[in-house]
């Protein structure tokens, strides 16, 4: 079974507490995050809250508002979940069964 972003994994709840404490060390608001990501101040308060999950994507966007490099929080992650014993045979071609 994968490990998936829920507020069951630690990993993704570290995730989520680096952009908090970035978003208080720059002195922003939840409605400040609001007003640049251009969403309701209720959909950062339940990112926040981990009651909505981010995606890669979302998360990378999140980070640039917050002037922060996503990098060192995804290899964190990596890292860790390498530690435990996590590594997975690396995929080839012929695997994903699509025509080149």
């Amino acid at each position: 079974m994968s490990e998936r972003a829920s507020p069951k994994n630690p990993h993704y709840t570290k995730a989520i507490r680096s952009l908090v404490e970035r978003r208080e060390e720059l002195g922003y608001s939840q409605y400040d995050v609001a007003r640049l990501w251009e969403k309701p101040q209720s959909v950062i308060a339940k990112i926040e809250r981990q009651q909505r999950t981010l995606s890669l994507f979302e998360f990378i966007e999140y980070c640039h508002l917050l002037k922060m490099d996503p990098v060192p929080v995804i290899s964190h992650i990596h890292k860790q979940m390498s530690k435990k014993g996590r590594k997975r045979k690396p995929v080839s071609k012929n695997d994903l069964n699509t025509p080149e």
